[in-house]
């Protein structure tokens, strides 16, 4: 009884370990994306002007 609930508590470590990385990196990579998308933005206001 105890191991298999040591190794329920594993799996669930485990996946919320994942499930944080995942939304880390998708934070950083929207954080990348807006960036990129503001520095064109910025560019072709200057090309305008």
């Amino acid at each position: 009884m105890r191991g298999i609930f040591a190794e329920r508590s594993f799996k669930l470590r485990i996946s919320l370990l994942w499930a944080l990385e995942i939304t880390q990196g998708l934070a950083s990579w929207t954080q990348y994306r807006s960036f990129e998308f503001s520095r064109a933005r910025l560019n072709s206001v200057k090309h305008f002007f």
